[in-house]
């Protein structure tokens, strides 16, 4: 993984000016959030907010096995009063929940490409251009338990690494990959270059 607890939690943000201000949600340029529906397994949100240099930062998560719509509109509406939210990307099997959640925010079906979801992740990890409040616990605990799938090519045999985590329970990292991926899209704040 290219996450460190060191390099990438922060008990409070960077400074955004010569006074050292801190940075904080209402001083993002854009705000993002993520999304990703459970029933079994814990339905998990993240918000992040880009400042104007394009660095991104995880000011918060939800995480919570059973949740149902209301309760994530309202942790989605807490979010949205303190700055308004530009994007809520969800996970696009899930239509009816999108629709739902699309009346009261904009709200769109994420970027569901795993490859381009974990390689620009990581893209942002080896850049220090992402970095999580230490209050996120269950993001960073997902970030720590993260571990590339392996498979025999049945040809050569030959292990090779696959983009399918193992004993993938990254439910948290699914809808920081959605916030990300639309983030970095649709303010065009690069690519894997």
């Amino acid at each position: 993984s290219s996450f460190s607890i060191d390099r990438h939690v922060r008990a409070e943000w960077p400074t955004t000016d010569m006074k050292g201000a801190p940075f904080r949600w209402e001083d993002a340029k854009y705000r993002y959030a993520g999304a990703d529906f459970g029933i079994s397994m814990p339905s998990a949100m993240v918000a992040i907010g880009i400042d104007g240099s394009g660095r991104l930062h995880v000011f918060g998560e939800f995480y919570k096995v059973g949740a149902d719509l209301v309760e994530m509109g309202e942790w989605l509406a807490e979010w949205d009063g303190r700055g308004h939210l530009n994007q809520v990307l969800c996970d696009p099997s899930e239509t009816a929940a999108i629709n739902t959640l699309m009346l009261q925010f904009p709200t769109f079906s994420a970027n569901n490409n795993r490859a381009y979801g974990i390689n620009m992740v990581k893209h942002l990890l080896n850049h220090d251009r992402l970095t999580v409040l230490n209050t996120c616990t269950n993001l960073i605990r997902e970030f720590g338990d993260y571990r590339e799938g392996r498979r025999h090519d049945p040809n050569t045999r030959e292990l090779y690494p696959t983009l399918t985590p193992v004993d993938h329970h990254a439910d948290g990292l699914d809808a920081l990959r959605y916030a990300v991926t639309g983030a970095m899209q649709s303010e065009g704040l690069g690519d894997l270059h």
